[in-house]
């Protein structure tokens, strides 16, 4: 809850007159899918792998955090989330291919399919843009 709900609001709440004073304020929190559905265990069976409900809740609360924040620090200031799907990072082969074939586009995220995401939300593209959650997840929420 610390990490990942409580120094977002610390971090947004000792930049926010910095924000609004830029002009073009613009705050993107980091969520998860996992911030909008339950886990599917499943995934996780015969590895050493987890998914505590902490994790879930501190990014549903991270997304009532953006919505609240971006009723608050409007107009001077967006606040905006991305919640991706699961980001490959050498897990375990059974859970990989268990992720994998739930997920329409049938892989798991690479860090380079956020970059358009973040480069939206923080730029003017996005400008009438606030209090969205932007998921980014291959399709894995759509079922």
């Amino acid at each position: 809850m610390r990490v990942n709900l409580t120094s977002a609001f610390v971090i947004v709440q000792e930049a926010k007159e910095a924000l609004a004073a830029s002009g073009r304020g613009s705050v993107i929190l980091f969520a998860s899918i996992y911030g909008m559905v339950g886990p599917d265990l499943r995934l996780y069976a015969g590895t050493s792998m987890g998914n505590p409900a902490g994790y879930g809740v501190s990014k549903g609360g991270l997304l009532q955090l953006m919505r609240y924040l971006a009723t608050v620090l409007a107009p001077r200031v967006r606040v905006n989330a991305i919640s991706p799907g699961g980001v490959w990072r050498q897990q375990p082969e059974a859970f990989h291919e268990r992720y994998t074939s739930r997920t329409p586009l049938s892989r798991m995220a690479i860090e380079e399919d956020l970059k358009g995401a973040v480069a939206y939300l923080a730029s003017d593209l996005s400008s009438y843009v606030t209090g969205h959650n932007l998921v980014v997840d291959g399709g894995w929420t759509a079922w």
